[in-house]
């Protein structure tokens, strides 16, 4: 039996888990592919839940370090044990949403029964912009015609603007294809595959994947880089050199490891329900597809670190990305609403006036 009471109530993770499982949670944490091979959580979901589970038992509860070095400060046991509190963010779907995921919905009733796909792969399938799409000169020369006179890189606008698609894609499909399992109407199962060094793709198990992305993260991180920077680095046109060695090494510690060039995750469909309850037209889609993305670039422009920064692409995201979508777009209305809102960031940085920027290499 742990000593709950230890003096300054300072608790390894399994010592913790263990704890929760004395107020009779159920050690959910043991069964993790993660913890059954390296004997810790990721710091993920299921470490969220357990904090959440520790703060129904602690009112004080504090989690320092990584891996198996992270530790717990546990002080103030409650007298009694109280509700899980959960911290739902962005989950109610909207209008847009609905939309969105009925016209995937209606797309896969149409196309009957199709090969597994990776979310990226998916996203082309059902016809949503992608980089092939769009001409990087054209970008690139209305990029300068709109910046006439101010020095700074194209690359990093027309890199930033691509990146941000392929994760509204994936954002997209992933959402849509998680509400419609919901709903009962679809199920989705995933398939995990290793290419290896000779160029075979090897499909493993759940637990061999997720044990290699865990160690992907912890490498990553001891060299000092936050894991979602480096993905979004990886993929980015605009890494400085530093970035790059960082790349070039977990890519040379992977081979070593798993003896894999790359992985990947693709998810199968299967129809459950095929009644379809809404026609939703094709021009309903793109709509709601690009407001949502302007919406999700808005968000963006208005982060504090974006607000403060002294990046010139930071600074003129949002511009950059309404101008190119007015090349893309061309529904009518929609060049209208972008033109407006065009005339409002120009407005924006006219009154601000321009820092003293810098240009990323």
């Amino acid at each position: 039996m742990i000593d709950l009471f230890r003096d300054k109530g300072i608790f390894t993770e399994e010592e913790a888990i263990e704890i929760t499982t004395q107020y009779g949670y159920d050690g959910a944490e043991y069964k993790t592919a993660v913890w059954k091979t390296r004997g810790c959580l990721s710091p993920n979901r299921t470490l969220d839940a357990l904090i959440r589970k520790l703060k129904t038992i602690y009112d004080i509860v504090e989690v320092e370090g990584k891996g198996k070095k992270r530790k717990y400060t546990l002080n103030n046991k409650k007298e009694v044990v109280t509700e899980i509190e959960y911290n739902y963010k962005g989950t109610v779907p909207t209008a847009d949403d609905y939309s969105m995921k009925e016209y995937i919905f209606n797309y896969l009733i149409k196309n009957g029964v199709m090969s597994p796909k990776t979310y990226n792969r998916w996203g082309e399938e059902f016809g949503l912009l992608q980089q092939k799409m769009v001409s990087v000169d054209l970008l690139t020369d209305a990029m300068r015609e709109l910046h006439s006179g101010v020095f700074f890189n194209p690359n990093e606008i027309i890199s930033e603007f691509i990146n941000a698609i392929k994760n509204h894609n994936i954002a997209i499909v992933r959402n849509s294809f998680n509400r419609l399992e919901k709903e009962g109407r679809i199920s989705q199962s995933s398939i995990y595959v290793f290419k290896t060094i000779k160029g075979h793709h090897k499909e493993v198990s759940k637990d061999e994947y997720e044990y290699a992305i865990e160690y992907k993260k912890e490498l990553v991180e001891s060299l000092g880089v936050d894991y979602k920077h480096f993905i979004l680095s990886y993929h980015s046109g605009h890494i400085n050199k530093e970035m790059k060695e960082i790349i070039k090494e977990v890519d040379s510690q992977m081979s070593k490891k798993f003896n894999i060039h790359y992985m990947y995750e693709m998810i199968n469909i299967s129809i459950i329900d095929k009644q379809v309850k809404e026609d939703i037209k094709r021009v309903e889609f793109d709509r709601a597809y690009f407001k949502k993305f302007i919406k999700l670039a808005m968000d963006r422009q208005n982060r504090h670190d974006y607000k403060i920064t002294k990046s010139f692409w930071r600074s003129t995201y949002l511009m950059n990305t309404l101008k190119i979508l007015s090349l893309i777009i061309k529904d009518k209305s929609e060049l209208e609403r972008i033109n407006k809102l065009m005339g409002k960031e120009i407005k924006r940085i006219s009154t601000d006036g321009f820092m003293d920027y810098t240009v990323e290499n």
